[in-house]
């Protein structure tokens, strides 16, 4: 009846030819009914991702017509939920496991050798089975959030949570989470970053306590209204510790970033959202965030899917250390965005004493050419004087245009971060932003040249009355300039190639 092969077309009428309804106690008929239905929704080989969106409507359109199928659903997918175990669907699916990166990544390849055995008895093995593809998790993320959330909220859930079987759980996975939560809030990689604000009433032991008390008022069957203060203040001490963990990002700056403290972080960001859901379902107001319940969803398929992928652990991780070095470079980029004429006419003086240190460079550079010597202490002498000029530029606070655009750019797109915008990035803000680049920018190129070309020829000049010879002449001179023609010459791919390394 539930062959996973049936035409599409005629899946609604296989549905609906069924007049009882499916038994809570029959797990296994509920499971066949799960994998028929979301194979009903799954494009067929070949197909466009986004016909599982249209496939999804016509059965959420179904359920007025034929009440029966929405019965059998939601007793589908209860029969799974009060006879399987929750909690490490709630508790482990999606969140790194193991105390650090390598201990992951080799947990991983290992599993990808020879994967683990699976407990029929464990929710996870449910979603398993039922989007039993590799591939499933991208028509489930294809389908927008607000199809999916209209499913759950056709299913109505959040009444069923009355189920002292389903309470308990979310219960004993709320607790184990905050249990976890504590413990690393207190690893030394956050706590020794934390501020004496929150190191006063630590927020991740707070919460612990906290939990314990909703545990008492859930098992006491409390009402609404003596849930609510104490959700409430659960939501601002977690709202404590994510502003914990973004101090602790925002010390890169001047403390530095490890991969371990990454991927630390990266951890508490995720118990704490899976922690939000649950304290969500729990708090008995008949209301849940779709929204938050639908990424949930969308992130238990994708990681059972991907569980066992390292270059999804790997682009997880090092895509969030990216995230952090560009927010640390976004900051520094900030120093470098004027907002008015005093910051303006400063900018200018900061460039020109960036010029007047490139003059001392040049002038260098060229002397070291006339040394004769084996190609690589030219090299070597090359880098070692750029190096301590720039370092000089960054210790005086001069400024140097063609080294502004690394940072600026990174504080244009921190402006862009939706992260930090809940209603998405703020265009106007950013066009401000591109604005104030390009002033900044104009500003530096000013000062620069203001001083480099005269600041040079007074150099050389000067080097010419002391010794009485020329730097360059004749012949080294005008093959030194055919070496910057743009187009006689690399020196446009090398600026390329600049541009791109820094």
């Amino acid at each position: 009846m539930f062959l996973r092969k049936k035409e599409k077309s005629d899946i609604i009428a296989l549905f609906t030819r069924r007049s009882t309804v499916l038994s809570l106690s029959d797990r296994k008929s509920g499971l066949d009914f799960l994998v028929s239905f979301f194979s009903a929704v799954r494009p067929t080989s070949g197909a466009n991702q986004s016909s599982a969106e249209s496939n999804l409507d016509k059965l959420i359109a179904s359920f007025d017509q034929y009440p029966i199928l929405l019965t059998n659903l939601q007793h589908a997918l209860l029969s799974q939920l009060i006879s399987t175990d929750l909690s490490a669907a709630l508790t482990e699916s999606g969140i790194p496991l193991a105390r650090g990166f390598w201990q992951e990544f080799f947990g991983r390849l290992r599993h990808k050798l020879l994967p683990p055995l699976q407990n029929e008895t464990d929710f996870l093995y449910t979603i398993n089975h039922i989007f039993y593809r590799k591939k499933d998790y991208q028509w489930v993320e294809s389908i927008p959030i607000l199809t999916w959330a209209l499913l759950f909220e056709k299913l109505s859930l959040s009444i069923h949570v009355d189920d002292r079987r389903i309470s308990d759980q979310l219960l004993h996975s709320l607790k184990i989470l905050s249990f976890q939560v504590s413990q690393l809030g207190f690893e030394r990689e956050v706590y020794a970053y934390i501020s004496a604000e929150f190191l006063e009433i630590n927020p991740f032991l707070q919460q612990n306590y906290l939990i314990h008390e909703l545990e008492d008022l859930v098992l006491q069957s409390a009402s609404p209204d003596q849930l609510k203060p104490l959700v409430e203040q659960i939501n601002k001490v977690l709202g404590d510790c994510h502003r914990s963990i973004s101090e602790v990002q925002e010390n890169h700056r001047t403390q530095g970033v490890s991969l371990h403290q990454t991927y630390t972080l990266i951890i508490l960001v995720s118990k704490l959202d899976r922690m939000a859901i649950l304290i969500d379902v729990l708090d008995n107001d008949r209301y849940v965030n779709s929204a938050k319940f639908v990424i949930f969803f969308k992130t238990l398929v994708r990681n059972e899917k991907k569980k066992n992928s390292i270059r999804e652990l790997l682009s997880q991780n090092l895509g969030y250390l990216a995230y952090q070095i560009a927010e640390h470079k976004g900051t520094k980029g900030s120093q470098y965005i004027t907002s008015g004429r005093k910051e303006y006419r400063k900018m200018v003086f900061s460039a020109m004493g960036g010029g007047l240190i490139i003059s001392f460079i040049a002038i260098f550079k060229s002397l070291v050419t006339k040394i004769a010597m084996p190609i690589f202490w030219h090299g070597f002498l090359y880098s070692l004087n750029y190096s301590v000029g720039f370092v000089l530029i960054e210790e005086t606070g001069a400024s140097l245009a063609t080294k502004q655009p690394a940072f600026t750019a990174s504080a244009l797109a921190s402006s862009l971060d939706a992260r930090k915008n809940v209603n998405g990035p703020n265009l106007y803000n950013s066009a401000i932003t591109i604005a104030k680049v390009a002033r900044s920018q104009i500003a530096s190129f000013i000062g620069n040249l203001l001083i480099v070309f005269p600041g040079t020829f007074f150099l050389a000049w000067l080097y010419f009355l002391i010794t009485g010879n020329k730097i360059v002449e004749s012949d080294a001179a005008m093959a030194l300039l055919e070496s910057q023609h743009p187009w006689h010459s690399l020196s446009l791919l090398y600026a390329c190639n600049t541009g791109f390394f820094l």
